[in-house]
């Protein structure tokens, strides 16, 4: 997203989910791909979808011919970007088990040290309840 320019970027940003999903369908993604993908990732597979459109037409020549050869290219690359988008959301759902697993060590550990000063404390109380005896 931050390849395109600031207008085009902000022009994405404002269109309703349900437009990004249109432009996506056109671009060749499939309503099962895009009905499950999060708004940020359809933000991204617009901006790149954008970005490769911007590139063909830079680069088109022959017009009609380019494209249909450019087409399956445009199709496989879709797929790819559907599958990286599918490992970095599994990557960020295993970070986040990661980080939470790793707070409820902290907190199981904090709990623990707590227990430990109580404990200390009451035991402390007792000496002093019998030095006082």
């Amino acid at each position: 997203m931050e390849k395109l320019s600031t207008a085009k970027q902000a022009e994405i940003k404002k269109m309703s989910t349900e437009r990004i999903k249109q432009h996506l369908m056109k671009a060749g993604f499939k309503e099962e791909q895009v009905k499950d993908m999060s708004r940020d990732d359809l933000l991204e597979a617009l901006a790149e979808v954008r970005l490769k459109e911007e590139a063909a037409g830079e680069g088109a020549v022959g017009g009609a011919v380019e494209k249909a050869v450019e087409k399956p290219s445009g199709t496989m690359s879709m797929e790819m970007m559907m599958q990286w988008m599918m490992m970095m959301r599994q990557e960020e759902e295993k970070r986040r088990q990661e980080e939470k697993e790793k707070e409820e060590k902290r907190r199981e550990e904090e709990e623990k040290r707590r227990q430990e000063e109580k404990e200390k404390e009451e035991q402390s109380r007792k000496e002093e309840r019998a030095e006082g005896q």
